[in-house]
C-alpha cells in the first residue's frame, strides 16, 4: 500500500492565498445547477433508470463502510500483484493508472450521485476521497511521477470531475490544499507535453488523454485561479489541435486504431464540450472531426457493433463521445454509429443524450470503399447488414512513437454474420512469440521468420503503392520490404529483396458473391527457402483442408462457409495450427491456417470465398503461360479471369460475358 505524503508546491499554495479566496460555482464543466431538474425527471425514464441505478449503487458502495467496495479515505488506492508474464518495470508504470482510474470512476458515480440527491453524506465522502488524493499522491510522488503519462491524464480527469461536482463540500483550506495540488498537475502537464524528446509528443494518443482531462481541470479551478487558467487552458488547447493534425490522417483514420482514438478523444470531447459551454473557444472546429465518421462507419464490422481489430485495437465499440459528437454536428451518422457501436453505462450516458435522428452510412453517403493514406490502411465492404462483406488490408509508415504491430500487409475479412480472416487484437510488446508479431497476422513468414519486431517504442513501415477502385473491384499494392529488413530501431526481420502483396476486393456481379484475392511476390535472395503464408480465422470456426482447398465453417451451424483457394509455383503443404503467444497478456489461443512450400519466390495466389448456404462454390483454376499466372473463377454465369503478369507485376481483373 502507499501511504506516504508529499508535500503540495508551496508557490502554488501562496498564488492561492494571494488570489483570496473564491466560493467554487459548482457544477459547471459539464451541466450547471440550472439542469439539475431536467437531469431529475431524465433518471426517472426507463431507458435511464437502470443507468441511474447503477451510478446511484456505486455512489453508496464507495461510500459505505459495510461494502466490499467502501473507498477509505485513510488507504483509498490498493494495487494488484504482479502477474509472472508481466515485467516489473511494466507493473510499476500501470500503477499511476490505477490511481487514476479508480479516483475517477469515484468521483464520477458519487459526484453526480450527490448533485441529484443533494445527499450530504455522499459529498462529504467524496470530498474527503478528492483531499486524501491529493495529499499521497500529487504530481511528486514517484508512483505518479514515473508511471505511464496517459495515467497522470487519467488523474486530471478525476480531479477535474471531482473538485467541479464536490468541492462545495470541502471547507476553505481543504479547497486550498485540493486547487493548489490540482495546479502543480497543471504545471507538471504542461511542461511535460511541450517537450518534443518525450516519446508520447505530438503524435500519440496521451496528447488527448492529457489534454483534455487537464483542458477540463485548467476550467474547473477558474475561481481559483483566474489569470493562470486562461494561460493552462490555452496550452491545453494548443496541444490537443497538434494531436488532432498529427495523429489522425487527412482522411479521418487514427493512426493507432480505433478503441485508441476512443481514449485520446474520451477527455478531449469531454474537454471541448465544457469549453464551449464556458464561450472560450471551440474545439470542434477542428475538421479531424468531419472525417473521423467516415474512418468508424468504414471500421465497423457488418452487422456487428464492433470495430476491426487493427493496429493494437480489440473487437470493440465505441462510447458516449458518438452522442456528444451527434449532438454538436447535428450528424445522423455519428447517431447511427452510437445506435450501431455505442456501449456507456457512465453518468455521460445520460447527461449527453439528444434527439439527433440516426442516419445510416448509405443514406449518409459514406462510401463503400476508401484508402486512409496516411494510415496506409484500404476498406472495401458491400455495406452494413449482416448479408454484406468486408475486406481490409494495411500497410503504413511508422510513426514514433505511437502503437504498432509487425503485420504490414496484413489482411482482414468478414462478412455474411461470419468473422473469417481475424487479428489477434491488443499487443505491444518487443518478445519475438508475442501477438503483436508477424507469427500472429495473415502475412508470410520466411524460414519461420516474419517482419522486424514491433511494438513498445518499435515499428515497423509499409507503403500502399498502388490504389484502385471502381464498380467491379478493388484493389491494392502493398509495398511491405522495409517491414521485413528492419524496424526503426534497426533491427532486423527476415530480410528480403522485396516483399509486395496485391489485394483484390471482388463486388457481387451477376448472382455472385463478393470475395477477395491476395497475391505474394516475395524473394528473401536466388536460394530457394521454406515460406509459409498464413491467414489467422476465428476460433468459432472448423476447417477442412484438401488438395490446395480449405473450407472453414462456423460451428453454429449457418450454411455459411469460407472457401479458400491457394497456389504457388511449388507444391504447398497445408495445415492449420495454434498461435500460443508469449507475451505479457493472459493465455490465448488464435487458430492459423498455413500453406508452406520451399521456393525462390513461390507466388502465393490465394483466392477467398465467403459464400452464402444457397451459392455454390465457383470452379477456381490456376495456371501460367505467356509469362502470366492466371486465376480463374467460373460462376454460373460470368468468368472473372485474374492475370499477374511475371515481367512488371502487374494485375488486371477481367470479367466475361
Amino acid at each position: 500500500m502507499m501511504t506516504m505524503r508529499y508535500r503540495i508546491s508551496v508557490v502554488a499554495l501562496v498564488a492561492w492565498f494571494a488570489a483570496g479566496m473564491v466560493s467554487a460555482e459548482s457544477p459547471r464543466l459539464l451541466f450547471d445547477r440550472s439542469q439539475t431538474d431536467a437531469l431529475r425527471q431524465r433518471i426517472a425514464q426507463p431507458k435511464f433508470a437502470p443507468i441511474w441505478t447503477r451510478v446511484l449503487a456505486d455512489a453508496k458502495a464507495y461510500c459505505d463502510p459495510a461494502s466490499p467496495r467502501y473507498a477509505d479515505p485513510r488507504d483509498p488506492y490498493s494495487f494488484s500483484k504482479k502477474s509472472d508474464r508481466m515485467a516489473q518495470q511494466r507493473h510499476d508504470a500501470l500503477l499511476v493508472h490505477t490511481v487514476g482510474r479508480k479516483l475517477t470512476e469515484r468521483m464520477e458515480a458519487i459526484g453526480f450521485a450527490y448533485q441529484l440527491t443533494g445527499r450530504k453524506e455522499l459529498g462529504q465522502h467524496g470530498a474527503a476521497l478528492l483531499l486524501a488524493t491529493v495529499k499521497q499522491y500529487p504530481v511528486s510522488n514517484p508512483l505518479i511521477a514515473t508511471g505511464f503519462a496517459g495515467g497522470r491524464g487519467d488523474i486530471m480527469r478525476g480531479l477535474a470531475i471531482g473538485y467541479d461536482l464536490l468541492s462545495d463540500c470541502l471547507d476553505d483550506s481543504q479547497r486550498r490544499v485540493v486547487a493548489a495540488a490540482c495546479a502543480d498537475y497543471l504545471d507538471a502537464f504542461i511542461k511535460e507535453f511541450n517537450n518534443p524528446k518525450v516519446w508520447w509528443y505530438k503524435v500519440h494518443n496521451y496528447n488527448g488523454v492529457n489534454g483534455g482531462a487537464a483542458g477540463c481541470l485548467a476550467l474547473a479551478l477558474r475561481d481559483a485561479y483566474p489569470a493562470r487558467s486562461d494561460v493552462w487552458v490555452a496550452e491545453c488547447v494548443k496541444i490537443i489541435k497538434r494531436w488532432l493534425g498529427a495523429g489522425f490522417d487527412a482522411e479521418g483514420a487514427y493512426l493507432e486504431g480505433v478503441s485508441y482514438s476512443s481514449y485520446g478523444l474520451s477527455n478531449t470531447i469531454l474537454f471541448a464540450d465544457a469549453l464551449r459551454r464556458s464561450a472560450m473557444g471551440n474545439l470542434f472546429d477542428h475538421p479531424t472531426f468531419r472525417g473521423l465518421p467516415d474512418f468508424y462507419a468504414l471500421s465497423l464490422l457488418p452487422g456487428e457493433r464492433v470495430y476491426d481489430a487493427r493496429n493494437d485495437s480489440p473487437y470493440s465499440g465505441l462510447n458516449a463521445i458518438l452522442l456528444k459528437l451527434g449532438e454538436v454536428y447535428n450528424s445522423g451518422l455519428y447517431r447511427w454509429l452510437w445506435d450501431n457501436s455505442g456501449s456507456d453505462n457512465s453518468f455521460l450516458r445520460i447527461l449527453w443524450e439528444n434527439h439527433v435522428p440516426a442516419t445510416n452510412p448509405v443514406a449518409a453517403g459514406i462510401p463503400t470503399a476508401k484508402q486512409f493514406r496516411g494510415r496506409g490502411l484500404c476498406i472495401w465492404r458491400t455495406g452494413w447488414t449482416s448479408n454484406d462483406v468486408m475486406f481490409s488490408l494495411e500497410a503504413g509508415p511508422y510513426y514514433p512513437t505511437t502503437h504498432n504491430q509487425g503485420d504490414k500487409g496484413h489482411f482482414t475479412l468478414y462478412g455474411l454474420g461470419q468473422r473469417w480472416a481475424t487479428d489477434p487484437g491488443y499487443a505491444n510488446e518487443h518478445e519475438p512469440e508475442g501477438r503483436g508479431q508477424t507469427l500472429g497476422h495473415s502475412c508470410v513468414l520466411i524460414d519461420g521468420k516474419g517482419q522486424a519486431r514491433s511494438g513498445a517504442g518499435w515499428g515497423t513501415s509499409g507503403a500502399i503503392t498502388n490504389y484502385v477502385n471502381n464498380d467491379r473491384y478493388g484493389y491494392a499494392l502493398a509495398d511491405c520490404t522495409e517491414a521485413y529488413n528492419h524496424n526503426n530501431a534497426g533491427k532486423p526481420g527476415a530480410v528480403v529483396e522485396h516483399a509486395r502483396r496485391h489485394g483484390i476486393f471482388v463486388y457481387p456481379y451477376k448472382g455472385a458473391p463478393a470475395y477477395a484475392v491476395v497475391m505474394d511476390d516475395i524473394r528473401k535472395d536466388q536460394q530457394p527457402h521454406e515460406f509459409t503464408w498464413q491467414m489467422m480465422f476465428s476460433d468459432q470456426m472448423a476447417a477442412t483442408l484438401g488438395d490446395g482447398r480449405a473450407v472453414f465453417t462456423p460451428l453454429k451451424k449457418s450454411g455459411t462457409r469460407l472457401v479458400v483457394r491457394i497456389h504457388s509455383s511449388s507444391p504447398s503443404v497445408l495445415t492449420t495450427d495454434t498461435f500460443q503467444p508469449k507475451d505479457y497478456h493472459p493465455p490465448a489461443k488464435f487458430p492459423r491456417f498455413k500453406a508452406t512450400t520451399h521456393d525462390v519466390n513461390p507466388k502465393f495466389i490465394a483466392v477467398m470465398l465467403p459464400l452464402p448456404a444457397a451459392v455454390a462454390e465457383p470452379d477456381v483454376r490456376f495456371e501460367a503461360r505467356d509469362g502470366k499466372r492466371i486465376a480463374t473463377v467460373k460462376w454460373p454465369q460470368h468468368t472473372d479471369t485474374l492475370t499477374w503478369s511475371d515481367r512488371d507485376g502487374s494485375v488486371g481483373l477481367a470479367q466475361s460475358p
